[in-house]
């Protein structure tokens, strides 16, 4: 039985944008293979374990990741014997900034520069994540935003609030270390919005559930791409708004645009986007 090995330091996106090269391997050989991570994104390894291509996840502890751009270093370390219990090992990790249009193409790039063979076409209209919803819950917007900037993005989501459908909550799904606390103020009330404190594999239970994802360029963006999600993108770094290399250019993403053409985080742009992605736009 052959027996690979693939590998990505982090973060978590970049991770989820692995994935599917990882999927691409697996088809490739016709077997499920081992994914490692390094210690310090280990949290994401029961969500990769649980896909279907995936044999085992594996966080490697002694993976001592730098949190350069990209991180350092991006291949790694592994025992003799680790090495030798695998038939092929892909370190898809960034050697240097990417040169490719898009984040998947470039983690795609660096696997072709290992293959012995071919791979199978990238394919990045197919999602590569797969979860069971969460069933016995009202329609709802998945609300994922970084904490980077959060007074803005809060701010935007409690103004999106008062536009959209009343048939919708918005549902903000965070990490339990995140600074979405704060506004614990807002928390469940009955007004249309909600918190939720969520690991990976229960935010991906969620996204499964959800009628679309509003949110910035953040790891959920991603996960929201590999279910096949619509998304509306409110992203304020106008360094990561603009540079196409964090963009997946989709049917299915739409990036608030203000009226002049750039990327905006007007809560009223946000809003009119977020309500025609619900009414079918």
């Amino acid at each position: 039985m052959t027996r690979i090995l693939v590998t990505m330091p982090g973060k978590y996106g970049d991770i989820l944008w692995a994935m599917p090269t990882a999927r691409a391997i697996a088809e490739t050989f016709d077997c499920a293979v081992d994914f490692m991570v390094s210690g310090a994104y280990g949290g994401i390894a029961p969500l990769i374990h649980a896909q279907d291509y995936i044999e085992q996840a594996i966080v490697n502890e002694a993976w001592k990741v730098q949190e350069t751009a990209p991180i350092t270093p991006w291949a790694a370390p592994l025992r003799g014997e680790d090495i030798g219990a695998y038939d092929h090992i892909f370190d898809l990790g960034y050697r240097g900034w990417p040169t490719e249009a898009t984040l998947a193409e470039e983690v795609y790039k660096n696997g072709m520069g290992v293959a012995r063979r071919m791979l199978v076409p990238l394919d990045l209209n197919r999602p590569w994540i797969e979860a069971d919803p969460i069933t016995h819950i009202d329609p709802f917007v998945f609300v994922g935003w970084s904490d980077q900037w959060i007074e803005l993005k809060m701010g935007v989501t409690l103004a999106v609030l008062n536009v959209i459908p009343d048939r919708y909550n918005l549902n903000v799904i965070h990490p339990v270390d995140s600074r979405h606390k704060e506004w614990k103020l807002f928390h469940d009330d009955g007004n249309g919005l909600y918190f939720y404190r969520a690991d990976w594999l229960q935010a991906v239970r969620y996204m499964e559930t959800a009628e679309c994802y509003l949110g910035c360029l953040s790891a959920q963006w991603v996960l929201a791409n590999a279910m096949g999600k619509k998304t509306v993108v409110m992203e304020p770094d106008p360094q990561r708004a603009r540079n196409p290399l964090f963009w997946l250019p989709r049917e299915r993403n739409h990036m608030v645009i203000g009226g002049d053409a750039l990327p905006t985080h007007d809560a009223r742009h946000t809003g009119d986007l977020l309500r025609e992605v619900l009414n079918g736009g």
